[in-house]
């Protein structure tokens, strides 16, 4: 059977080897009478994608994406563009900002580790260096126009690398540069089986959901993980290797509504499109990298200082304090012990978290938080450890004491229900600080942090466990330990707090 994993809208798991057990936070859901037809949904997409009348005992969901999707190859990733939707110009165009998008994420994935050697990594002969062949190539994918994408035949040519009929020095430098991603990137480890990570863009939430309820359709096996009566909510959902993504939101209003009932992602915030699809594609790439040797909590800090560095900022609701009326359950992976749950109040979407929305990787206010906490700590151990948090509607306030990362977070306490949305915005902000504090400011030179952190990566990457990840990370800072229950200076995020705290 198909591995896979579930992601709704507005939601994603805290998951790590690192993390605590899950806190469980259930959500209220408006229910009704309205119930999806699977069934029905799924031959929507057989029709929708010209392969109603396929044998369905021969076709597999991998075989609708080959026959009946575009595809281009962009370094560690495969977008894939249904080639029914590329008519509606909104679409193409917001499939041209996802395209866009995941190149620069790279280009700063590059930067991220680079050693110093070449600015942009690894470099083999006389070809270009991957930054090089990486501008290259985003100037060509920043040349495509919604004409083109919706002038294109599924049917004739569905590799858009040959179907946009790039010029000889952009094929050469899009070669290149996949052959760098294939080979080890900039990280330079070739683990077993690596590939491509594959990133399927579903434009609207009619062909988003209907593409999903197909999976199970072609695999009844797969119905218990895909046909869910909540499906009209989701945002993401992974079918063994495959990630789909859907381009907008959708539409509650706080009652169960029609799946194809959509809200754009830039309705509010003018680069939603682009910071959602690059911090999905952002985590696609760093899967593709250590696959298995980087716990899931790092990856998440650092795939959003990869958006922050790539677009300017990362104000995506992938994260943080998810919660809405119609938001079905959810495990959450925090600092902190099981939870018994609790129903969840609809969420203040100008956290002051968030006021910033990323654009100083969050040091201000986790540093303002900090003093704050400081001053209503009773405990004298922990005076620069701890951080105040707020309840719903700013109703009352809590200290939260370190650590919050690694195993020694296993024993910190949750905060009471109403203060647990503050505290998921927190720890999203926290996450991002440390991971930009490990990269840059760390050492006493930002040059040395920076290579000590690309060196980090890529030990995490040949390590083959993300259970190695502390001790790479402690012993290249020249720390005792990574955190422990004191975060004391001998750790690495000790030293983390304390630099927060000067």
């Amino acid at each position: 059977m198909m591995l896979v994993e579930l992601f709704l809208s507005w939601q994603a798991a805290y998951s790590g080897l690192f993390e605590p057990a899950p806190l469980v936070l259930e959500t209220s859901v408006v229910e009704d009478d309205v119930k999806l037809d699977f069934a029905a949904m799924s031959k929507a997409a057989l029709a929708a994608h010209g392969l109603e009348k396929a044998r369905l005992t021969d076709l597999s969901f991998g075989d609708v994406l080959r026959k009946r999707f575009f595809r281009v190859q962009l370094g560690a990733l495969i977008l894939h563009l249904p080639g029914n939707e590329n008519k509606d110009t909104d679409d193409a165009k917001d499939f041209l900002r996802c395209a866009t998008a995941v190149v620069k994420v790279q280009r700063e994935w590059l930067r991220w580790t680079s050693t110093g050697a070449e600015a942009g990594g690894r470099t083999g002969g006389d070809s270009e260096s991957p930054d090089k062949d990486l501008e290259t190539v985003l100037k060509w994918v920043e040349s495509w126009t919604p004409n083109q994408i919706q002038r294109l035949d599924v049917t004739k040519e569905p590799d858009l690398a040959k179907a946009l009929d790039p010029n000889e020095p952009q094929k050469q430098a899009l070669l290149r540069m996949n052959q760098h991603f294939a080979s080890g990137g900039p990280l330079g480890v070739n683990r077993p089986g690596q590939a491509p990570a594959p990133l399927v863009v579903m434009p609207n939430r009619k062909g988003f959901c209907e593409l999903i309820a197909l999976a199970g359709y072609l695999d009844p096996d797969l119905q218990q993980f895909f046909w869910l009566d909540n499906l009209d909510l989701w945002t993401e959902g992974k079918v063994d290797e495959y990630r789909v993504i859907s381009l907008k939101f959708a539409e509650t209003n706080g009652k169960k509504s029609d799946y194809t009932d959509q809200i754009r992602m830039d309705e509010k915030d003018k680069t939603g499109v682009d910071q959602y699809a690059a911090e999905r594609g952002a985590l696609a790439v760093l899967n593709q990298a250590f696959g298995d040797s980087f716990p899931d909590v790092m990856a998440s800090g650092l795939a959003m200082n990869l958006v922050i560095g790539a677009l300017g900022l990362d104000n995506t609701r992938s994260e943080g304090d998810l919660r809405g009326k119609s938001v079905p359950p959810t495990e959450i992976f925090i600092p902190g012990g099981a939870s018994e749950g609790g129903t969840l109040p609809a969420p203040n979407l100008e956290s002051k978290w968030r006021e910033k929305k990323g654009t100083d990787h969050f040091i201000p206010v986790l540093k303002q938080n900090l003093k704050s906490g400081r001053e209503k700590s009773r405990n004298p151990k922990k005076k620069n450890l701890c951080f105040l948090i707020r309840g719903d509607d700013n109703k009352g306030s809590h200290v939260v004491e370190a650590p919050f990362l690694g195993v020694a977070a296993k024993s910190t306490k949750p905060p009471p229900q109403i203060f647990m949305g503050d505290y998921l915005e927190f720890f999203r902000s926290y996450k991002v600080g440390f991971m930009h504090w490990l990269a840059h400011e760390s050492m006493s030179q930002p040059e040395e942090a920076r290579k000590r952190f690309a060196r980090i990566m890529q030990a995490a990457g040949r390590s083959g466990s993300a259970d190695q990840f502390e001790a790479i990370c402690a012993k290249e800072l020249g720390k005792k330990a990574f955190s422990s229950a004191e975060v004391g200076e001998d750790t690495v995020e000790g030293a983390f707090l304390r630099w927060l705290a000067k």
